[in-house]
């Protein structure tokens, strides 16, 4: 895990203008979100089997910044999500400094 840290963080500082998302755990956020995307309803944690496919229909083809090459790269977009748990909105204030 720290060699992928390592690698991940030379990326960045080579600035090749790639999104960088980098994750650990937080001692501030919940561990249940309160998660809903439109059209497919509450998600649950641990996921369930049925989960991915339905996420799989509410998404939209993504373009690939990284690789044009990898096919079937979907995404649903922010305002078709929805955080109903209130601590999830305080936690993520405190994590990000707002």
């Amino acid at each position: 895990m720290l060699q992928v840290q390592k690698e991940l963080d030379k990326l960045v500082k080579n600035d090749h203008g790639l999104p960088y998302v980098h994750g650990s755990a937080s001692k501030t956020l919940p561990s249940i979100p309160g998660l809903c995307i439109e059209g497919v309803g509450p998600i649950s944690l641990p996921i369930t089997d049925k989960i991915p496919d339905a996420i799989k229909e509410a998404g939209q083809s993504a373009p690939t910044i990284i690789d044009r090459s990898i096919p079937n790269i979907l995404q649903v977009g922010a305002s078709h999500l929805e955080f109903s748990n209130p601590a999830w909105h305080s936690g993520l204030k405190k994590t990000v400094g707002w």
